[in-house]
């Protein structure tokens, strides 16, 4: 039995990879990514650090010992291996982030599922435990259930403050859609579709069990949290969060289902006079509650006129993202086809990707809006790692889906519709995923609650575990890991800062506040390259107010910073742009060209890219190729009036 202490932990474990949803420094750079892996990661040194009931299945814990191989196999393969290793921003989708995904399934395998709480050395010494069949005396759930209402409430009223036109976290003045506390809309829809089925569940079991329901305080809390996560679904206006409540409904009510129809056949199998089990959880509230949170989500979104036009077309960006999709989606599928055994390696995809864009996605979406992920994480890992990647995490998805509905199926009746519910909710995340990109904001939550439903009871050799070394090795870990990603965390406060000091001209501070903030992050091999960015957008805004006096110190800056990211990589296309802005507009013509030509070379849809080129080549005197440059980007963006005004200045020469 647990002690009152480690059973804290335990409650504390679960609630802080909970916490990753909100997790998030205002006001900082990036505000969203580093935070809410440094939860994750602390949540997980807790699970470690309290006896679990449970772990992950060993050919599951071999399939991932195998992708893991495989992943370092192609990232030593790919242009920046140690880039790839540690994985690049703005996921950091390598050796910081991986870790935490793996362990927060890890966590919810040993605190969350089904089984006996942790018998003492001498009892586990008589045989190995066995699963129970009863409720455990006590469990994380009702902890995590109720934090989860908490959650839903907060993200709700950020939506709400979004909605008003106020963002407490980024500050954005132009905020386009509805973030909340998670950056993202999608992430935003997705996490709250999750919770929705999460608390729908809690509550009608909080119904069907306790004797005055009505005045049961867990009962209400989680039935707000669950009517809150609802209402977040339909304020992000995002498909895929529909999808994912939708797609979560369906597997849960196919499981139970399949566990009605073996039923029967076991108790038509069985010979008279054996107990018959009953097929289903006691009463109809289950489906009720569940079904009362989809069909209101998905009335309310035809009732929010921002939503509605999302959902309906009317909104014309809407379609464009529809149409990108496709795009994206095509150009991955080339870039698979020529890097079909091993891909591009952890984080290549964004460098690997640019040559395979065509004028559609110029069109639709523009080079501008950072590529990282082709949104589809079929597609995702295949680019990553190749046909042997895939193969892998495919036979891992199968065995995952085979142990949680073959748990859903043995699961006394009591309890079924809440392991139905919890397998639902992660496989409706798995089906929004196939839109959008794996983020921090989504999978941690998710993989904690997936882990719930595949728990094994550990094996027990004499009277140690056999896994007994995974729970230090964890603790080892995440320690690490979290104190580096809490540290690269608050050093985006010191990024902020050198961009607000870049933006104020003085470009000596901003490169030694951006020099401090690398040195506190120095597996991070692309902070010079966003400083570059960040001073570059500085020199342009200082270039069009009239601040030449400040101009030549922050272009200085932006040169030295970019130089160091172009040298680390060759490839990064971001730093060679800020360079090349740095350059043209401290008068240095032919090095500005030089910058732009490369990248031109590498996406030669680029209109911004060359319509700067063809300002340069017009400074430089070189008028044919200027007006070849405002022609090229005519062709594709027959609407910018920049390109135009100059072309026809040109003519007119």
């Amino acid at each position: 039995m647990l002690s009152v202490n480690q059973r804290r932990r335990a409650a504390a474990a679960v609630v802080c990879i909970a916490l990753t949803t909100v997790a998030c420094l205002p006001g900082a750079l990036d505000p969203y990514t580093l935070p809410k892996i440094a939860v994750a990661y602390i949540g997980i040194a807790l699970a470690a650090s309290v006896p679990g009931w449970a772990r992950l299945p060993r050919p599951l814990v071999l399939l991932m010992c195998a992708g893991g191989v495989w992943l370092a196999i192609a990232a030593a393969l790919g242009a920046a291996p140690a880039q790839a290793l540690a994985g690049a921003a703005p996921r950091f989708e390598g050796i910081i982030t991986i870790p935490a995904y793996i362990g927060s399934l890890w966590a919810g395998a040993r605190l969350l599922s089904a089984g006996d709480e942790p018998a003492s050395p001498q009892a586990a010494a008589r045989g190995k435990p066995r699963r129970s069949t009863l409720a455990r005396p006590w469990t994380p759930w009702p902890a995590l259930n109720a934090s989860l209402s908490v959650l839903a409430i907060v993200l709700l009223a950020g939506a709400l403050l979004n909605a008003a036109g106020h963002d407490p976290v980024s500050h954005a003045p132009d905020l386009q859609r509805i973030i909340s506390l998670l950056g993202n809309a999608t992430d935003l829809g997705v996490v709250s579709a999750l919770i929705a089925l999460l608390l729908g569940a809690a509550a009608a079991e909080r119904a069907t069990t306790t004797a005055n329901a009505v005045r049961h305080l867990s009962l209400w809390l989680y039935a707000v949290g669950a009517a809150a996560a609802a209402c977040s679904v339909a304020l992000s206006g995002s498909r895929a969060a529909v999808l994912a409540l939708v797609a979560g409904v369906i597997v849960a009510a196919a499981a139970m289902g399949l566990r009605a129809l073996i039923l029967h056949r076991r108790r038509a199998a069985a010979p008279d006079g054996a107990p018959a089990r009953r097929s289903t959880a006691p009463g109809r509230t289950y489906p009720v509650w569940i079904g009362a949170i989809t069909v209101g989500v998905v009335g309310a979104v035809f009732l929010i006129p921002a939503t509605a036009q999302r959902f309906t077309g009317v909104k014309a960006s809407s379609i464009r993202t529809i149409t990108g999709r496709f795009e994206i989606w095509q150009a991955t599928l080339q870039l698979i086809r020529d890097h079909l055994w091993t891909g591009v390696g952890p984080s290549g995809y964004e460098a690997a990707i640019s040559p395979y864009l065509g004028v559609d996605y110029a069109r639709d979406i523009t080079f501008h809006t950072e590529l990282d992920s082709p949104h589809n994480w079929i597609l995702q890992v295949t680019a990553v790692g190749g046909l042997p990647l895939l193969a892998i995490t495919l036979g891992g998805v199968a065995f995952l889906g085979t142990v949680a509905v073959r748990a859903i199926i043995n699961a006394p009746p009591s309890t079924a519709w809440q392991f139905a519910a919890r397998f639902g909710a992660a496989t409706g995340v798995g089906a929004a995923l196939l839109t959008h990109l794996t983020t921090p904001g989504i999978l941690p939550l998710a993989l904690l609650v997936l882990g719930s439903a595949i728990g094994s009871p550990p094996r027990v050799r004499g009277s140690r575990d056999a896994s007994r070394w995974a729970a230090p090795a964890w603790l080892a870990a995440a320690g690490v890991l979290a104190a580096l990603t809490s540290v690269a965390a608050a050093s985006q406060y010191a990024l902020s800062t050198a961009s607000s000091q870049a933006r104020s001209g003085d470009g000596a501070a901003a490169l030694q506040t951006c020099d401090r903030a690398a040195s506190a992050m120095r597996w991070n091999r692309d902070v010079e390259s966003q400083c570059a960015q960040q001073f570059a957008a500085a020199v342009q805004s200082l270039s069009d107010g009239g601040r030449t006096d400040a101009v030549q110190a922050v272009a200085a800056a932006a040169i030295t910073e970019a130089t160091r990211a172009i040298s680390a990589n060759g490839a990064d296309l971001g730093a060679l742009e800020a360079r090349a802005v740095a350059y043209q507009l401290t008068g240095d013509f032919e090095s500005a060209d030089r910058d732009l030509s490369v990248i031109v070379d590498a996406t030669p849809y680029d209109v911004d890219v060359l319509v700067r080129r063809g300002t340069v080549r017009a400074n430089l005197g070189d008028i044919n190729a200027a007006k070849q440059d405002y022609e090229a980007a005519l062709a594709i963006d027959s609407d910018n009036d920049t390109a135009s005004n100059n072309l026809t200045v040109l003519r007119g020469l």
